[in-house]
Order: C-alpha cells, then sequence, then structure tokens
C-alpha cells in the first residue's frame, strides 16, 4: 500500500491502535493494531481502484449484524484472524 499525494494525518484512537486520515478532508483511510503488526486494514471507498482488492476472508462476524451473512464461500472468523 502507498498513500499518494499529501502524507495522511495520524492518530493514536486508543492504546496500540493508530488510524490515518485526510488532512484536508478528514476522510478515514486506515487503521493498524500493534497487536496485528503485520496487517493494515485499509478503508475501500478510499482506493482509486477498489476492485484489485478482492477479499481473501470476513472477519469480526461476531459483531456482525444478522443480514451480513456472505455466501461467497469465503473463510469467515467469528473475531480476527489467528
Amino acid at each position: 500500500m502507498a498513500f499518494t499525494g499529501a502524507t495522511p494525518r495520524e492518530f493514536a484512537s486508543s492504546p496500540g491502535v493508530l488510524r490515518t486520515f485526510c488532512g484536508t478532508c478528514g476522510t478515514p483511510l486506515s487503521y493498524r493494531n500493534e497487536r496485528r503488526p503485520l496487517e493494515v486494514d485499509v478503508n475501500l471507498c478510499t482506493l482509486d481502484e477498489p476492485s484489485r482488492a478482492a477479499p481473501v476472508d470476513h472477519i469480526w462476524m461476531q459483531d456482525a449484524p444478522e443480514w451480513d451473512s456472505p455466501s461467497d464461500g469465503l473463510p469467515r472468523h467469528a473475531q480476527g484472524r489467528s
């Protein structure tokens, strides 16, 4: 992942969590948690080509509303990946 244009602003929203956002309009861009140092969650709507970021699984399904039941055959995890 690479940001283009201005460097995003960063905000430590809670212990061990760092969020980035656009310093001009405030759009949330990414989420990082020190408990998962190899992962960066990116807000899909901020990508120039979101179709290039195909999902590999579904995480945090324990928090999903009842109507959110993906039927794409991808692995589903109650919490994050182990």
